[in-house]
């Protein structure tokens, strides 16, 4: 008899819901930035106190201007961050090359779309950071020049060793392509926008729901949805963790229930860190 997930994810939190799931825009991102820079500028006004002469013009004048960055961003984010994580989308028509698929397969009424995440932005959110602690760990080497602290040493030494480190990790972790999932009455269409790929309800074998380790970020909750054909491949879908409740994640697993396909829990929270391969 295959599983039926029927309770919530292990926060409570749950993992669909009524609420349209969009990504936040870009307004939400760049507070979030704002909010990091404050407080690496809280932290370097502190450093230059605590490293150099003591609390003089530039100490006080990076604290303040950092404070003042991370408090405005946190009360906008409080403030605004509902709004953007529950706006609600305009419709998504699924593209020429999807409908025709789903035509030629009889998949059926289209219900609900999911496009993932571009990799050009998320790596360049990478490249924002790499940027940052270059740039810190160049203010730190300046430092060690003008005051002559070799205990400052460890610092860059560290903020190099994760610049080194981050890039090949988020070339591993990031997407490499944006993908687009249309789920429809009889099945889904799945793949890029010049490659998307057909798939009934009864061709998958289960599917999988990747799930944040307690503790961490979105602890607890769906970070996607992992789908197994029986042919063996993979067809890996993102939720959206920062958002209370998923319409798509809820209408994929009415689909599954409805199919009688087996539902498994996996990813981080339950020790997997690295996507299955079989």
């Amino acid at each position: 008899m295959p599983e039926k997930v029927t309770d919530e994810p292990p926060d409570g939190s749950g993992g669909s819901g009524d609420a349209p799931a969009t990504a936040m825009p870009a307004v939400g991102y760049l507070t979030l930035l704002a909010f990091g820079v404050g407080l690496l500028a809280c932290c370097g006004g502190v450093g230059t106190a605590w490293f150099g002469p003591g609390v003089g013009p530039a100490a006080l004048g990076l604290g303040a201007a950092g404070l003042v960055l991370t408090v405005g961003s946190f009360a906008l984010i409080k403030a605004r961050g509902g709004d953007w994580t529950s706006r609600v989308p305009p419709p998504d028509v699924p593209p020429e090359r999807v409908t025709e698929l789903a035509r030629r397969y009889q998949l059926g009424e289209h219900l609900v779309s999911r496009t993932g995440e571009s990799p050009a932005g998320t790596f360049g959110v990478v490249l924002v950071c790499v940027a940052g602690l270059v740039g810190i760990a160049l203010g730190v080497g300046w430092l060690l020049d003008t005051v002559a602290l070799r205990r400052l040493a460890f610092v860059a030494v560290l903020l190099v060793v994760v610049t080194v480190v981050l890039v090949p990790v988020a070339l591993l972790v990031l997407p490499t392509r944006k993908v687009r999932t249309d789920l429809f009455s009889h099945g889904l269409v799945h793949g890029t926008r010049r490659r998307p790929r057909a798939v009934y309800w009864h061709e998958i074998d289960r599917i999988v729901l990747w799930i944040a380790a307690q503790g961490k970020l979105f602890g607890g909750r769906i970070l996607g949805y992992h789908v197994r054909t029986r042919d063996g491949a993979w067809l890996r879908i993102e939720a959206r963790p920062h958002q209370r409740s998923d319409p798509f994640g809820e209408r994929l697993l009415a689909a599954a229930e409805a199919a009688r396909l087996p539902v498994e829990r996996g990813g981080p929270y339950y020790g997997e860190w690295r996507p299955r391969r079989s």
